[in-house]
């Protein structure tokens, strides 16, 4: 089968391929840098499935699949696709601070730099920096007061981004008061 991708998901890393014409399932196979292949499962889904194991945040995890008809197995993709799990990231707070919108959130185990999102009641998470190292933000463009704004947070590593919390964190924006 052809891979198309694998990233974060919210349960776990998620890899995807064509299906196969004729094939009845596939057969999904893991290994780390190093290792072996060892089959996770034989999956009737016939473009993607999501490795829930208990997957390490910082390691790098590499997938291919074969296509099965009854006793017969596909060749497979020898290099496969690669994916670093990062867990994602947990949002501690939203404050208002000086000149803006403070978020913190607790380090990934294995991020490089961290991406932050932010978006308004019913709009969509558009991005507005990628962080380096650190832990928190503050979000200093031109904020409404009385607007209230919803942020998140996603790792990256190299190419690899993780999951994120689809709800955010959210902060009404108050203006300091003119004295």
């Amino acid at each position: 089968p052809a891979l198309s991708k694998a990233e974060n998901a919210s349960s776990g890393i998620k890899i995807t391929w064509k299906a196969v014409k004729g094939a009845e399932k596939y057969r999904v196979y893991r290994k780390t840098s190093g290792g072996s292949w060892k089959r996770i499962i034989d999956s009737t889904d016939k473009t993607s499935y999501t490795d829930t194991a208990s997957l390490t945040s910082g390691t790098k995890y590499y997938y291919t699949v074969r296509a099965i008809k009854g006793s017969s197995l596909s060749y497979y993709n020898t290099k496969g696709v690669t994916e670093t799990k990062l867990t994602t990231p947990t949002l501690s707070k939203a404050e208002n601070a000086s000149g803006g919108v403070k978020i913190t959130w607790k380090a990934v185990k294995g991020a490089e730099k961290y991406r932050v999102y932010r978006k308004t009641s019913g709009g969509s998470w558009k991005r507005i920096i990628d962080s380096t190292k650190g832990t928190s933000y503050t979000d200093k463009s031109s904020l409404s007061s009385g607007t209230e704004y919803l942020y998140t947070v996603r790792a990256i590593k190299g190419s690899d981004l993780s999951y994120y919390d689809t709800k955010g964190k959210a902060e009404l924006k108050l203006s300091n008061p003119s004295l």
